[in-house]
């Protein structure tokens, strides 16, 4: 992890700022006495600590977009500590703690909102600043995107002084010039069909101690989606090697037909609920049964709550947008709230489908996107899911284009799917889960 540093500092001020409210909270509550309720304070004030961590990763307090400026820092603080402390509060309301959240919890909750403020700004501006004079040596449009994002996000590190796309290859003596005129320390390189040259455009910068960064590395590690290119194949490698069936796949499918089959015990009631309401304002049918792609390609038909018209595709397949005509007014609540989905509890039962994963498409639409995107193919490579990357980061769409911007987070959650990833997708996805509109 190239920022695995960074991420590391972020963490360390959270626990120091932390600790130090603790003793503070401690000190200003209890006086000279508080180290005779010291060990039945930090009983529980410990465990809480992976709570709070937990909540500023949901929250995205360490994702590095957070340092753009001071306001939006701050902002994303503030509102971190109050869920933090809100989710803390209905612990101490419900758990035999023996401490009253009123006085405790909101003494400490400010201590640690005034302190985490203090370092990491402190932190920010003293080690997070714009020092790594960059040169960007790569290929449109991805080229300019990642400079855009970095000229944006200046406290991420790097300072964008000078880019050369690839296509225009300078001669070895000018790219040489231009390091040692605009002072360049690091190089982001985008390899191309001329790696051969680049190399050796690049062979003196060690002597120099000029560090070279893989762009796709940088590239994917900050705006977490992979790189799609139509005429370089060189992903294809790359992506291939990352799509192998680990271990976490055989214990994650198993576990989630037992929650799916608790779940759909649970909510049985409103499953009865939902279908009569349907039934009373649209008729029949309650459910609505779709064929959709699966892993390795296998056909399967995918269950939801009917939220449409009857006869809502007479004129063939097509996709769902935002206010689409055919939906119902109660399906319009459905989808909003992501109701209409709970049916797949059965799909997860019969093992077509996973909590989280690429939502999946219609055999309609595959045959056009695979032609047309390049590596489309490989969502194909794991279970598709109710709750999915694309979706807490860029939504839902009704395009080509849209489509291949989703993929483009699709594959780079099969590359990096794991136990703490499936969490954290399924923790934003609640956050979302009355403010997203829903399109697919």
């Amino acid at each position: 992890m190239i920022f695995k540093k960074r991420y590391s500092i972020l963490i360390l001020a959270d626990c120091f700022a932390y600790t130090s409210a603790f003793f503070l909270f401690l000190f200003i509550r209890f006086h000279e006495s508080w180290t005779v309720v010291f060990f039945s304070h930090i009983a529980v004030f410990a465990p809480l600590l992976i709570l709070w961590l937990g909540v500023f990763g949901v929250t995205g307090l360490y994702d590095l977009k957070a340092l753009q400026n001071s306001y939006t820092l701050l902002r994303k603080i503030f509102f971190s500590v109050f869920l933090a402390s809100f989710i803390s509060a209905i612990l101490f309301y419900f758990l035999p703690l023996g401490m009253s959240p009123k006085a405790n919890l909101t003494l400490f909750s400010a201590l640690f909102l005034i302190l985490d403020a203090v370092f990491r700004i402190g932190i920010h501006l003293i080690f997070f600043r714009p020092d790594r004079r960059t040169l960007i040596f790569g290929v449109s449009p991805e080229l300019g995107e990642l400079e855009t994002f970095l000229r944006n996000n200046p406290r991420i590190g790097f300072h964008v002084v000078l880019t050369f796309d690839s296509t225009q290859l300078p001669s070895r003596i000018e790219f040489i010039e231009a390091i040692n005129k605009f002072k360049i320390d690091t190089v982001l390189l985008r390899m191309n069909p001329h790696g051969v040259v680049i190399a050796e455009h690049l062979s003196s910068l060690s002597v120099r101690s000029v560090e070279v960064l893989d762009f796709s590395l940088v590239y994917e590690e900050l705006l977490k989606k992979v790189l799609l290119c139509d005429k370089d194949k060189y992903d294809i490698v790359v992506v291939n090697q990352q799509f192998a069936v680990n271990a976490y796949d055989r214990f994650k499918y198993p576990c989630e037909q037992i929650i799916a089959f608790i779940l759909g015990v649970l909510l049985s009631p409103l499953f009865f609920l939902l279908a009569l309401v349907i039934f009373l304002t649209s008729g029949l049918p309650i459910f609505y049964t779709q064929q959709r792609v699966g892993k390795n390609s296998v056909l399967f038909s995918i269950y939801k709550f009917r939220t449409m018209h009857q006869n809502a595709e007479s004129a063939g397949a097509q996709w769902s947008y935002n206010l689409d005509p055919r939906v119902t007014r109660f399906g319009r609540l459905m989808r909003r709230a992501h109701l209409d989905e709970l049916p797949q509890l059965f799909n997860i039962l019969r093992g077509e489908m996973s909590f989280i994963g690429p939502r999946p498409e219609r055999p309609e639409f595959i045959t056009k996107l695979s032609e047309a995107i390049p590596l489309y193919n490989y969502r194909h490579t794991v279970r598709p899911g109710i709750a999915g990357w694309a979706q807490i980061n860029f939504g839902y769409g009704g395009s080509l284009q849209s489509s291949r911007e989703k993929l483009r987070y699709d594959l780079y959650y099969i590359k990096n799917r794991s136990l703490v990833m499936d969490a954290l997708i399924l923790l934003r996805s609640l956050r979302l889960f009355f403010t997203q509109n829903k399109d697919a």
